[in-house]
């Protein structure tokens, strides 16, 4: 039986224009506003993350989770340099092979 996982928020995304751009001051240009590991200050970017942020309108939001693990009850990067032996190959084998 495949161990069900649950899942930590590790970062949050939106998509907030910056509404002051261009010779006039009125041209919208599409960004990124991310907030990694509940950071509340986040930091803005034009930079693609998967997504171009012009493909989407403002307002629309990218949330990405990591698994924890089912013995040590870390993030799944955390538990990967820990001593912990649970076998993550073996895990993504039998959920996505």
């Amino acid at each position: 039986m495949m161990t069900e996982l649950k899942y930590f928020v590790i970062m949050r995304v939106e998509q907030k224009p910056y509404c002051h751009g261009g010779e006039n001051n009125d041209e919208h240009i599409p960004m990124w506003d991310d907030q990694l590991d509940q950071d509340d200050d986040g930091t803005r970017s034009p930079d693609e993350i998967i997504w171009s942020p012009k493909n989407f309108p403002a307002g629309t939001k990218i949330t990405v989770e990591e698994p924890i693990c089912p013995k040590c009850n870390l993030c799944a990067s955390l538990c990967m340099e820990t001593d912990c032996d649970f076998n993550w190959h073996e895990w993504a084998e039998n959920k996505y092979a």
